[in-house]
């Protein structure tokens, strides 16, 4: 669903880079969140950048990158904006909006959506207060984004976390990561978003996948079917014995250099994958004994604020006011409810 969340932000002259009189560019911001297929939609807007340009749809090179050496798959997608941004370094960016002049530009940036502070928001939402900007956010259950997020943060080389799932499940709900209406609504209005689209990752994956969804949403051409439909990249080995065994490693190798650590997680997933092939049970185990269904639940209960104050279901189904519902329908592995509330 789109909403319309016009700000009434003063424009400024963008004639240096769009000197047709009266055009105002287009940016489509796809926030995350994170473990939502971001690395399948930036792999394919990647390959199709020549085919988008002859749309007149600029998927920027200038501020993409891929950080990990050994998994060339993996991408940080646009991130290097944010950072440029803030370190007042765009000029290769600038370059490249000049030289193509494309009427729409696309930055995949997954982790604005919850992990950018506010400061860096606004000072994305200033910089493109002049451009028609569209939010898009892919966001699926709460309960599987919970597992999803936990499994990639023990296993990732880039932040080798050490808590158990307790105390990380505690810290996303102290942190307002679950209150998805909420936190949508907020980042929106920090860049300054025209128009809002939500997709709803759990049913992308009964259908034709994340990418052809993004690219209806954000009302974009499909440039290649058959990569679109094919890329499912990045799925974490979610093997219990890989995020245990990982997750007490890092108390000890957290000082290693950030090579190192990248490099010994790509060999434990190997490991993993390995292991598995040979005893399919090892892919069974529980990733830790906190991440029972009861036991989550009695985990949340005393922190779930009273869903009765908000009148409006719809919304209440969207939003972290039923976290405590939401991870009981994720155990039971129902359909969840999409956030159809978003602007109304």
């Amino acid at each position: 669903m789109i909403s319309d969340l016009t700000t009434g932000t003063e424009r400024s002259d963008l004639s240096q880079w769009f000197p047709t009189s009266g055009t105002r560019p287009r940016l489509v911001l796809h926030i995350g969140q994170t473990k939502s297929g971001s690395t399948s939609l930036q792999n394919y807007l990647e390959d199709q950048r020549e085919a988008l340009l002859g749309e007149g749809i600029l998927f920027p090179a200038s501020v993409f990158e891929r950080r990990n050496p050994f998994d060339n798959t993996r991408t940080a997608g646009h991130l290097m904006f944010v950072r440029n941004l803030v370190a007042n370094r765009l000029e290769a960016f600038h370059e490249e909006l000049a030289r193509h002049k494309a009427p729409i530009v696309v930055l995949s940036i997954e982790n604005l959506m919850m992990d950018r502070p506010d400061a860096e928001l606004a000072q994305i939402g200033d910089y493109f207060k002049d451009w028609d900007v569209q939010v898009v956010a892919v966001l699926r259950d709460q309960c599987s984004w919970l597992r999803s997020r936990y499994v990639e943060s023990v296993v990732s080389g880039f932040k080798c976390l050490t808590d158990s799932f307790e105390h990380f499940t505690l810290d996303m709900l102290d942190s307002g990561a679950l209150e998805y209406d909420l936190r949508l609504r907020h980042v929106s209005r920090l860049l300054h978003a025209k128009t809002v689209s939500v997709i709803d990752y759990n049913r992308t994956q009964e259908s034709g996948g994340v990418v052809p969804a993004f690219l209806k949403a954000a009302g974009l051409p499909i440039t290649s079917t058959t990569l679109a439909l094919s890329l499912h990249a990045n799925v974490s080995e979610k093997a219990g014995i890989l995020v245990e065994a990982k997750r007490r490693l890092n108390m000890l190798t957290r000082s290693l250099a950030r090579l190192v650590q990248l490099e010994l997680e790509t060999e434990m997933r190997q490991a993993a994958r390995a292991l598995v092939q040979r005893r399919p049970a090892a892919g069974t185990h529980s990733i830790h004994p906190s991440c029972s269904r009861q036991s989550f639940l009695r985990l949340l209960r005393p922190r779930t604020p009273d869903w009765r104050t908000t009148s409006d279901c719809r919304s209440r189904s969207a939003s972290a006011i039923l976290v405590r519902r939401a991870v009981s329908l994720g155990f039971e592995r129902k359909r969840w409810r999409r956030c159809c509330a978003l602007g109304s």
